[in-house]
């Protein structure tokens, strides 16, 4: 009856091209504290999680969660559905191009709601970190099935959220200000 991961504490590693399967449950996975880490020095394509993704506290990131070295832009691929009620998504950004950016993708429904808190870090080519210039957009939530009409937290006074598709919202992009 339960999930079939519970994360609560520690390190979760993902590389591009794995998957991991937890789909026999409402919630596959939950995370409640820790890290889910997407790491893209190895392999190609999105981290992949099979089922349905709840999380209720800790932080998602891709790479490092300090700029130490170039960054590369990655995806988190949910196939199922994510809540996302609390805890913080820091993507990367990249400052001087508006089309790469780390992505959570989920082909079900992307629900949020507060105090999930989304914690942008801006980096240009020399990975340093930077303040964008204005009104560049980058797609960094996207849900086949739609967003209920909500949005997460803002750390920071530099962004806004933009809608795109229809009704429901597909695409959630962060616009600089």
């Amino acid at each position: 009856g339960g999930p079939s991961v519970m994360q609560t504490v520690g390190a979760m590693y993902l590389y591009r091209g794995s998957i991991l399967e937890v789909n026999n449950a409402e919630f596959g996975l939950v995370m409640s504290n820790g890290t889910l880490s997407i790491q893209l020095d190895q392999g190609e394509g999105p981290a992949e999680i099979i089922g349905n993704l709840k999380v209720t506290g800790g932080d998602i990131f891709s790479g490092a969660n300090t700029v130490s070295e170039t960054h590369l832009f990655g995806t988190l691929k949910v196939e199922g559905n994510v809540t996302w009620t609390g805890g913080t998504y820091r993507p990367y950004i990249n400052a001087e191009a508006s089309w790469e950016s780390d992505l959570w993708y989920a082909t079900g429904t992307f629900t949020i709601s507060s105090p999930a808190t989304l914690v942008p870090l801006a980096v240009d080519r020399e990975n340093n970190i930077v303040t964008p210039p204005e009104d560049m957009h980058w797609s960094i939530l996207q849900a086949d099935a739609g967003f209920p009409n909500n949005a997460p937290t803002f750390n920071g006074a530099l962004w806004i959220m933009d809608q795109f598709g229809n009704n429901p919202q597909t695409r959630w992009d962060l616009r600089s200000k």
